[in-house]
């Protein structure tokens, strides 16, 4: 039987800088089968929004870089993605928009090849992942945001609530994402590695210009590599140019046809 099955060779847009172990930024990847998408469309049980697709992406890939998508940086993990869309269904992909000025509703097709990538040509991990807190002073190092780290941070969270929720209902309320991202993007303070409690003990006694700084730290990060978060569209209509953030519809992994 004939291989219909589709690959294309890509490099990561770190370029495999920002890891610690030694990663191969040149891999290629191939289309998903049908026993891909039957995995994609399997529901999450535990609450790990990440590591299924992570899993069909690395099963994807035939020549692999040596780390997991799952522990891969955000910027490299959304590449993935969507390199991986497009050698399954092409680049073409279908948005509808409301114009701000006009407020027609238009759909555009996004060429997927087109979106602003950002690339690492090198990494300083001493400056970007160290940082000194304008307030307590602390030294803190910090780790590069992963699917693997945010599902953890989803899992915390919904522990937390839970453990709350018979006992203290204002507490369960509560939006825990903050604590526990600051929590898991902090790999040592002054040196030191914390355990769990130590540094869910120190985030929480954090001043807003020190927790703020962490925060936007890991944006910017996070931002240096990977796809460009906004695309252009022109209203149809009045011819308005429109900034507006990517976002991923029913149509990225089930595109339609095109009228």
């Amino acid at each position: 039987m004939a291989d219909y099955t589709i690959a294309e060779n890509y490099t990561l847009p770190s370029h495999g800088l920002v890891y610690d172990a030694d990663v191969n930024p040149n891999i290629k990847l191939r289309s998903m089968t049908v026993r891909e998408e039957m995995k994609r469309l399997s529901p999450s049980t535990d609450g790990s929004i990440y590591r299924n697709m992570a899993e069909i992406i690395d099963a994807c890939l035939v020549e692999k870089p040596g780390i997991s998508s799952y522990d891969m940086c955000i910027g490299d993990y959304q590449f993935l993605l969507h390199k991986l869309r497009i050698v399954t269904y092409g680049p073409e992909y279908k948005v509808d928009c409301r114009c701000p000025v006009c407020g027609d509703i238009d759909e555009y097709i996004i060429n997927l090849e087109n979106l602003e990538l950002l690339e690492l040509k090198e990494f300083d991990k001493e400056t970007l992942l160290k940082i000194t807190l304008p307030v307590s002073k602390k030294v803190v190092e910090l780790n590069l945001t992963t699917p693997r780290m945010l599902d953890t941070i989803e899992k915390e969270v919904n522990r937390v609530k839970k453990q709350y929720k018979k006992q203290n209902k204002e507490a369960s309320d509560m939006d825990w994402h903050l604590l526990y991202q600051l929590v898991y993007s902090i790999k040592t303070v002054d040196g030191e590695k914390l355990s769990l409690t130590q540094k869910e003990t120190f985030c929480n006694s954090l001043v807003g210009r020190d927790y703020n700084t962490i925060i936007q730290s890991l944006q910017r990060l996070d931002e240096k590599v990977g796809l460009g978060a906004n695309v252009e569209l022109t209203c149809s209509q009045c011819g308005f140019e429109i900034n507006v953030p990517f976002r991923v519809t029913s149509e990225f992994f089930r595109p339609t046809d095109s009228d």
